[in-house]
């Protein structure tokens, strides 16, 4: 009995344990994959690298476009909100596992939203669920009910310019698709050809002159971006 009750005890951490492993090594092989190690020259480069952590919960399940934030897709917006929890990492001690599944507080959940989309836009739970997985919303216990297990995103983000203004940042972003991996003949990785670029926008938070949300998701023409890239090689 006693090494059942401790089998039992293990079980759920280690559920945990294999989830977040599975999310963080898929999201981090793809990062290898399409971008190599990175080791970050200037300032530039680590800003870059802080953007598109920022962006890649919104980009990797190929979210539809908008122009402002308060027209967006809202099963998009919780469903990024989600994964940006996820991405960042479980505390094994902070929450429950019923049935499998992880146990994610709507307030905790409401936090992420902010700091990604600000406060001008008040998320509306609901069970998320398009088409791989679903995240239940359970308006009893106010939470989401996620499973354990992996999820491949479809694309990652790589910041082509940033285009700083007073009270914006305009990004222009590639999307790889982790799907399309290349090899050299030497079997090493080597980053596919964008399968798409667009442009988002970050606003300042009226709150905070160093706080950005995203406020806009836009397509880009291919040309205008593709000349950003030769000029950036000069």
């Amino acid at each position: 009995m006693k090494d059942k009750n401790l089998r039992k005890k293990w079980a759920y951490p280690l559920g945990i344990f294999v989830f977040i492993m599975a999310i963080v090594g898929i999201i981090f092989s793809l990062f290898f994959i399409t971008k190599g190690i990175i080791k970050a020259t200037d300032k530039s480069d680590i800003t870059k690298k802080n953007y598109e952590k920022m962006i890649l919960p919104l980009v990797m399940n190929d979210p539809s476009t908008f122009d402002d934030v308060s027209k967006a897709d809202m099963q998009q917006l919780i469903d990024s909100s989600i994964w940006s929890i996820l991405i960042e990492g479980i505390d094994t001690g902070k929450y429950k596992i019923v049935d499998n599944r992880i146990v994610l507080p709507a307030t905790d959940v409401e936090k992420t939203f902010v700091s990604l989309y600000g406060d001008s836009v008040k998320p509306k739970h609901q069970t998320i669920a398009p088409g791989s997985y679903e995240f239940e919303y359970d308006s009893t216990a106010k939470a989401y009910k996620i499973p354990i297990t992996g999820v491949d995103p479809i694309y990652t983000p790589k910041i082509i310019d940033v285009d700083k203004k007073k009270n914006s940042v305009i990004l222009t972003v590639a999307y790889i698709s982790g799907r399309d991996t290349i090899m050299d003949e030497n079997g090493n990785f080597i980053e596919p050809p964008p399968s798409k670029y667009v442009k988002i926008t970050l606003r300042k938070s009226p709150k905070s002159d160093s706080d950005f949300y995203i406020s806009s998701l836009q397509d880009t023409d291919p040309s205008f971006s593709d000349s950003i890239v030769e000029e950036k090689k000069k």
